[in-house]
C-alpha cells in the first residue's frame, strides 16, 4: 500500500512542480464538481477523454492507429535502453488500443484552467498483466526557441504493471485549442 501512495504523490508531484506561472495565483479545487475532458488531434494519434459519472472519473486513452503507435515513452534513449523498452512496448501493448480507468472524484484536483490531477485509479487485469493506475494529470508546457513560444497541453496516464518496475507512463502533447475542459 506504501509504495501505491508514495508512486501517486511522485506523479502529483512531478504534476504540481509544472505548475509555476509567474505571479499568477493557483487555484486548488479538491475536489471539482465534475471532470469533463476531452484532447483530439486534428488528425487523432491518442487521444484522451474524461467525463464524472457519480463519484468517479473515467479516463479513456484511444490509441487511433493501435498499439504499435502508442506513446510510452518521453525523453532521451541511448543505445543501453533498447532491449528495456522493447520489453516495455510488450508488456504496454497488452492492454490494447483503449484503457479505460476509474479515478475516485474525491481524489482529483483542479489547480488552475486545463490543469488537473486524479490519483489512486483502479487496478484491471489486461490478458496476463495487472495493471494499477497510479495517477493521471494535465500539465500546460511553454516551450521557447529564440523568439517563438510554443504552448501545449501534455496530458499523461501513470500506471504500474504488477512485478515491473519502474512505473510506466503513456502521455500525448496537445495544442490547447485540441483539448476541452470543463470542471
Amino acid at each position: 500500500m506504501f509504495g501505491k501512495i508514495s508512486m501517486a504523490l511522485l506523479g502529483l508531484l512531478f504534476c504540481v512542480s509544472g505548475l509555476a506561472d509567474g505571479d499568477k495565483a493557483v487555484r486548488v479545487v479538491s475536489p471539482p464538481a465534475q471532470v469533463q475532458m476531452k484532447c483530439m488531434q486534428k488528425f487523432p494519434t491518442t487521444t484522451f477523454l474524461a467525463k464524472t459519472e457519480g463519484s468517479e472519473v473515467i479516463l479513456t486513452v484511444i490509441h487511433h492507429n493501435g498499439t504499435k503507435y502508442m506513446p510510452i515513452h518521453e525523453g532521451i534513449i541511448v543505445p543501453g535502453d533498447l532491449n528495456y523498452m522493447a520489453e516495455k512496448a510488450q508488456m504496454m501493448m497488452k492492454m490494447g488500443d483503449r484503457q479505460e480507468f476509474r479515478f475516485p472524484l474525491n481524489k482529483c484536483k483542479v489547480y488552475k484552467d486545463n490543469v488537473l490531477s486524479c490519483i489512486n485509479g483502479e487496478t484491471k487485469k489486461f490478458q496476463d498483466i495487472e495493471v494499477t493506475a497510479m495517477s493521471f494529470h494535465s500539465s500546460l508546457i511553454s516551450s521557447q526557441f529564440l523568439d517563438s513560444t510554443t504552448e501545449y497541453v501534455k496530458l499523461s496516464l501513470n500506471i504500474n504493471i504488477s512485478g515491473y518496475v519502474p512505473q510506466q507512463e503513456i502521455m500525448n502533447n496537445f495544442y490547447p485549442s485540441e483539448c476541452q475542459f470543463s470542471f
